[in-house]
């Protein structure tokens, strides 16, 4: 799994970080999700901000803020518990995945790649665990 975790960071490592990762103004929850966003990297965001299913600040990024996110998304789910796995797939939609075709996030061909096989993998997890 760990190729697959390198090649997800090269597909997206150019993803250019957005100004806000959700309409702050939208409502007081938007706010703190974008708040949450715009103090972490993909680096240091872990579980802890991605891992509620009750607040889950994933459903609300913008296609550009879940691009640059998605290298972090690859590292959490790959070592997750297997009961994250789903609540991860649910976010791996194909509309979501098909956003990632439009400038300034387009990662091409081998980026759909990845993230179908990043995707595979994280369902033969869930297969197992079950």
């Amino acid at each position: 799994m760990d190729s697959i975790l390198d090649e997800v960071r090269r597909a997206f490592r150019g993803v250019p970080r957005p100004a806000h990762f959700v309409d702050p103004s939208h409502c007081e929850e938007c706010a703190e999700h974008d708040a949450t966003f715009l103090v972490h990297t993909p680096e240091t965001i872990g579980l802890e901000q991605f891992g509620d299913a009750g607040w889950d600040p994933i459903c609300f990024l913008s296609e550009q803020g879940y691009a640059y996110y998605m290298p972090a998304l690859a590292r959490i789910v790959l070592s997750a518990p297997a009961e994250y796995l789903g609540a991860f797939l649910s976010h791996l939609s194909p509309h979501r995945i098909a956003s990632f075709s439009s400038e300034p996030i387009s990662v091409g061909a081998p980026g759909f790649g990845r993230l179908r096989r990043l995707r595979d993998g994280c369902r033969r997890r869930t297969t197992h665990a079950h």
